[in-house]
């Protein structure tokens, strides 16, 4: 099993163009002292660089059919052609970054994937936003992350 971090077809949102070393180093102190699993690959792969654009806001973009698509795919236990294309637009998450699975128990991959989309969207995106860098839209709603087979 695995997380994937999808950037959905979201109109309007303006990503930071790029971000000087000083104010992500401040989002980065922000970020550490406010959250108990840090995931540093993750949050690599949504803060801009002063070379440019996040990793996530260059990433191509799904539209919600061809995520309904995937999801009923993944149901169904087999990937058509065009599963496997919106599963290629994906960035997985690292097994590091998705923290510890309780002691004795098999990991809730879904309780995971919400917990890597609730820490994006109320930690790094806000925090993020409070220094006038946006890395995800306010509501969330570019992001998705679904547990993959």
């Amino acid at each position: 099993m695995q997380v994937a971090i999808f950037r959905k077809d979201s109109e309007g949102v303006k990503y930071a163009p790029k971000a000087s070393a000083k104010v992500v180093g401040i989002i980065l102190d922000t970020l550490s002292a406010v959250t108990r699993f840090p995931r540093p690959e993750v949050i690599g792969h949504f803060m801009p660089t002063g070379k440019g654009r996040s990793a996530f806001a260059r990433q191509k973009s799904v539209t919600r059919p061809e995520l309904h698509h995937l999801a009923d795919c993944r149901r169904a236990g087999v990937l058509t052609p065009e599963a496997k294309a919106t599963l290629a637009k994906a960035w997985i998450v690292p097994a590091d970054e998705l923290g510890r699975a309780p002691k004795g128990k098999e990991r809730d991959w879904n309780s995971t994937a919400q917990s890597i989309l609730i820490f994006l969207k109320d930690r790094v995106g806000t925090i993020a936003a409070d220094h006038d860098v946006t890395v995800v839209a306010a509501d969330g709603s570019d992001l998705s992350v679904i547990v993959i087979d």
